[in-house]
């Protein structure tokens, strides 16, 4: 499928890598997390994200993701299903490998590429454009992701809306911290070329609100169908009904991220039978007990 900015709405899981406890790739689990948020209805998948741990994972191990996660989606095409975007992400604070990474993710069947802002070598705003430049020109269809807290760069609305302006880039996964720079973009923008997607959980429905087509979300890997059912009542201007589950998902939304993403996740996927391990490699370690003991308690209000 050619992917278009009007392709990216809803709920997208920013998807975890499950792995065995001795650090290998868990597959089986894997499978059973696709078909676990397929069924709720999600709206795309994106793969080696932040959630999905992509700066331990090898290139040969994203192929391999990356081909299973093709082959499977291809597969519920052909069943007649609507068809399901997958996004890959391919940015990396180096741009040639950048392209690199983004010409393979092309070759083995992804949808769009989700590009990160450089991170720790901090360019400058001119800087940053050449390098969506250079990536864009793959021919791949590509999603900014600006987030600040993690890549130390800081754009303003102004540069932003440059990066969107390049031939190519169709949207943006905005994880600034509030709705202000949502509010900004989307106001600014032709939606119709360009989609805004909230990445920040907690946010999800004052997003919407400002402008955001629907969210890319480590959440909607554990709770998709309320997220979904969020957006929906969203849509259908049901907005008693939208501020009561976004109250009700509030509290577990908060303790995914009171130790870092994905530990907490993956703690609550494993206790509900999602994935088979919580494993996570370092220098990340797995979610404290008490916090796992909160999450269930949680999840458990959500249902």
């Amino acid at each position: 499928m050619t992917l278009t900015a009007r392709d990216l709405h809803g709920v997208i899981p920013a998807l975890v890598t499950p792995f065995h406890p001795d650090g290998r790739l868990d597959l089986e689990s894997f499978d059973a997390l696709l078909d676990f948020v397929l069924a709720a209805g999600v709206s795309g998948l994106a793969l080696n994200g932040t959630t999905g741990e992509s700066p331990t994972i090898s290139r040969d191990e994203a192929d391999q993701l990356l081909t299973r996660l093709c082959a499977r989606v291809r597969r519920q095409d052909r069943r007649g299903d609507r068809p399901v975007p997958i996004i890959m992400g391919t940015g990396t604070a180096d741009t040639a490998d950048s392209v690199r990474r983004t010409e393979r993710a092309l070759a083995l069947g992804a949808d769009a590429a989700l590009v990160v802002t450089p991170y720790y070598n901090r360019p400058s705003a001119a800087g940053v454009r050449a390098h969506f430049q250079a990536i864009a020109q793959v021919g791949l269809p590509v999603i900014g992701y600006h987030i600040p807290y993690r890549t130390g760069l800081a754009l303003s609305a102004d540069d932003l809306l440059s990066l969107l302006a390049i031939p190519g880039v169709i949207g943006l996964k905005e994880s600034s911290g509030g709705v202000a720079m949502t509010l900004a973009l989307a106001s600014r923008i032709d939606s119709s070329k360009t989609a805004i997607l909230c990445g920040e959980d907690a946010l999800l429905l004052p997003a919407l609100a400002a402008g955001a087509r629907g969210g890319l979300l480590a959440s909607a890997n554990l709770v998709p169908a309320q997220l979904i059912a969020l957006v929906q009542a969203h849509e259908r201007g049901q907005n008693e009904e939208a501020q009561k589950l976004a109250h009700r998902l509030a509290p577990l939304l908060e303790l995914l991220y009171r130790e870092p993403n994905p530990c907490p996740l993956k703690a609550a996927l494993q206790t509900n039978g999602v994935i088979a391990s919580a494993h996570v490699r370092l220098p990340l370690v797995p979610a404290s007990e008490a916090l796992q003991t909160a999450l269930h308690a949680a999840q458990q209000a959500c249902r």
